[in-house]
């Protein structure tokens, strides 16, 4: 935490440094237009900094996760020194990017204007067969999987994200506890809650971890 409030503060620093050196220079006043330019330069670095920190905190669930599971194998001891812990982290980030692929799957197909096209297409020029009572179940089921072909691909892919964010919850819940005593935690939060039981830091690396790679992907 304290590296990003350094990072942020050496932003800000430049750019006062920035708006001194020019005023030094005996440009006088800055134009409107610049002003604005380093004023967005500014902000994109405040917003680089924080993108930086949602996305380490979105890996570390899964380089833990990673270790715990390397550490309770026979070669244990080997992802402890600094080599093997080199690997366990870069196991864990690359089960990180393909969950976040997984993840913003549906919305990279949406961005794509020909897949939409090309979807588009096929659902228009599509042959729905009718169904009906006296069909053989077999029957039934191979005219449903036929009138469902053109959006097939996208439903799958809907529900693998549904799937890997269902996991990826998971894993922030062990890494950022909501609530106090874990699991008994939730069991008594459930029979009787109150609003002081939830750690609300946690809760919110939880809302981080789970929706800040699809934020910044929107964003930009």
């Amino acid at each position: 935490m304290m590296m990003w409030l350094l990072l942020i503060g050496f932003g800000c620093f430049l750019a006062s440094y920035l708006l001194k050196k020019n005023d030094d220079m005996g440009t006088g006043e800055l134009s409107a237009h610049q002003r604005r330019k380093i004023m967005l330069n500014i902000l994109m670095f405040g917003l680089a900094v924080v993108a930086g920190f949602a996305i380490y905190l979105n890996i570390n669930p899964y380089v833990d996760f990673v270790r715990v599971i390397t550490a309770s194998t026979n070669w244990g001891w080997f992802f402890e020194t600094g080599i093997g812990a080199l690997i366990t982290t870069f196991i864990g980030m690359f089960i990180w990017i393909v969950f976040q692929i997984f993840e913003l799957l549906p919305e990279i197909l949406k961005k794509d204007m020909q897949t939409i096209r090309n979807l588009i297409h096929n659902m228009e020029n599509h042959i729905v067969l009718p169904i009906f009572s006296s069909d053989l179940p077999v029957i039934r089921e191979l005219k449903r999987h036929h009138n469902n072909t053109p959006t097939r691909w996208y439903r799958i892919a809907n529900r693998i994200r549904t799937g890997v964010y269902a996991a990826d919850l998971l894993l922030c819940m062990f890494q950022y506890p909501p609530l106090e005593g874990g699991v008994d935690g939730v069991w008594l939060f459930l029979q009787a809650g109150s609003f002081s039981d939830i750690n609300w830091i946690n809760l919110l690396f939880v809302l981080i971890t789970l929706f800040a790679v699809e934020t910044i992907y929107h964003a930009y």
